[in-house]
């Protein structure tokens, strides 16, 4: 994240804010791409994955779209 100048807030911004354009089972759990633009209007991917019904993880954050 911080690689890629993305904050805590604008990852939470995408994940609202965002459109979930993608989704993969990867082993025991669902992945999403879910695009949007941060809180400065830059594009931006936050993956994440499904682990349970009550947990969700990070995956990663990627520029652009």
């Amino acid at each position: 994240m911080a690689d890629r100048n993305y904050t805590v807030p604008d990852v939470k911004y995408i994940l609202k804010t965002g459109n979930v354009t993608g989704s993969e089972k990867h082993k025991n759990t669902y992945r999403y791409n879910v695009h949007g633009e941060d809180l400065e209007g830059h594009p931006g991917i936050v993956v994440t994955a499904v682990v349970s019904k009550a947990k969700m993880v990070i995956v990663t954050v990627k520029g652009g779209v």
